[in-house]
């Protein structure tokens, strides 16, 4: 936020507290072609250090991505990593997605009986909340 209006999004790993810009709204002076999303561009250093966070090495245990949109349906942004996470047995893999859009993700990715679909309007946080940690293996 920059005097109250809306700048740009940052990426924050809530593992290692580590912070990146991501998204900047569009400026008409920028000297540098960067991909665009809607009227933002995509910072590479925040596209990087997302895939990085998205895809480590080594197991992963509960991924949260908010959120996956028109980027990931046009197989961009984190749309790989989706991929890579949903062959992983360990994973917990939590995405928010628009209304409009859940019935492209459930198609692209093939999401089956074993996928949890949970609509913020009919569902409390706390519901939400129980019905995550009945369905993950926090040991």
């Amino acid at each position: 936020m920059d005097n109250g209006r809306l700048k740009g999004y940052d990426l924050f790993n809530i593992g290692s507290g580590k912070k990146e810009k991501f998204l900047r709204l569009n400026s008409n002076n920028s000297n540098a072609k960067r991909e665009q999303i809607g009227k933002f561009e995509i910072l590479p250093a925040g596209l990087k250090m997302g895939r990085k966070t998205l895809c480590p090495d080594g197991k992963a245990g509960i991924t949260i991505i908010d959120e996956v949109g028109k980027l990931e349906l046009d197989d961009r942004g984190w749309a790989e990593c989706i991929n890579i996470l949903l062959k992983e047995p360990t994973c917990r893999l939590i995405m928010t997605v628009r209304d409009k859009l859940v019935d492209e993700v459930i198609k692209k990715w093939k999401l089956d009986q074993q996928s949890v679909i949970l609509n913020t309007t009919e569902t409390d946080s706390q519901k939400a909340a129980s019905i995550i940690s009945d369905g993950c293996n926090f040991s």
